[in-house]
């Protein structure tokens, strides 16, 4: 009877050590609540400061819908000799999104260095650098074309919001950012529309010349159907402004910031200051106890 109270004296005083050790826990931290309430206070107050200190930012977005369109997509059917023809000429059997191209080319350096030269934007992306006064740059330097689009394309993002795309632009003044929004599609509109309108015009300069050199009748009327359709897509270019992207709800100078957000940083810094306080009083604690039990 004695032998069993012993084991179970025993087998009971890791639970009793963990038990000592959690009440002596404990102990610790409420003797430093205050501290650890002063260093989350601090924390907090530097972390307010800070987020309020840092630029406000606004999001603009424009809401568009893809036109989807493939060039030739009628003829997509010819096949055998007069395949090889079409192919050379811009005419695929295959049928790709033009949305998710027209995407790309937005984001694409030449197109936003084009975009931010014809649109004048260099100004507001370097407000700093920039003397309305005399209207000139700062000691007649120039920012950089290719830098000036790589912050442009890190304040512009597209969601793929099916079936809808959502063209946003952050920035620190919510009529730049809406202006921008909805310049930037009016924008690629114009350039889609450009390029296939050069495109078609020299296919058809092609196609002429082709025609003149065969005298068989049915890569006459061939040639004549795809010369028809090119001509179609010389005319839809040149009545439809709305070319790549259609707006829906076009973008509006937001009254909200996106950010910073005080009150949420204020809180975060707060928490990592107590996370922090607990971690070093624990530690300080922890130290201490080895030490006595060391010597």
């Amino acid at each position: 009877m004695n032998e069993s109270n012993g084991n179970d004296s025993l087998m009971s005083t890791p639970e009793k050590n963990d038990f000592i050790d959690l009440v002596k826990t404990y102990e610790v931290i409420r003797e430093s609540s205050k501290k650890m309430f002063i260093t989350s206070a601090i924390f907090g107050i530097f972390g307010y400061i800070f987020s309020i200190n840092q630029p406000v930012i606004y999001r603009a977005e424009a809401f568009v819908s893809p036109i989807e369109s493939s060039d030739l997509s009628s003829m997509a059917n010819m096949t055998g000799q007069f395949s090889g023809l079409a192919n050379l000429i811009g005419f695929s059997n295959q049928t790709v999104s033009s949305s998710q191209l027209n995407i790309a080319i937005m984001q694409s350096n030449s197109f936003l260095e084009k975009f931010i030269t014809d649109s004048n934007l260099l100004q507001k992306i370097y407000p700093d650098l920039w003397n309305e006064n005399e209207n000139k740059w700062q000691n007649d330097n120039q920012p950089d074309l290719r830098t000036a689009a790589e912050i442009l394309r890190s304040s512009l993002s597209i969601e793929m919001n099916i079936p809808l795309r959502i063209i946003a632009v952050e920035w620190t003044d919510p009529e730049i950012a809406a202006e921008i929004a909805n310049d930037i599609v009016k924008f690629l509109n114009q350039h889609i529309r450009e390029q296939k309108i050069d495109e078609a015009n020299n296919s058809i300069l092609f196609l002429q010349k082709e025609l003149k050199k065969t005298s068989l009748v049915n890569n006459e009327n061939m040639l004549f159907t795809l010369i028809e359709e090119q001509t179609k897509n010389v005319v839809l270019a040149n009545v439809r402004e709305e070319y790549a992207f259609k707006f829906i709800d076009p973008a509006y100078p937001p009254k909200e910031k996106i950010k910073p957000l005080n009150t949420q940083n204020a809180a975060l810094s707060a928490l990592a200051g107590l996370i922090l306080s607990l971690f070093l009083i624990l530690y300080q604690a922890y130290t201490k106890n080895f030490k006595k039990q060391l010597f």
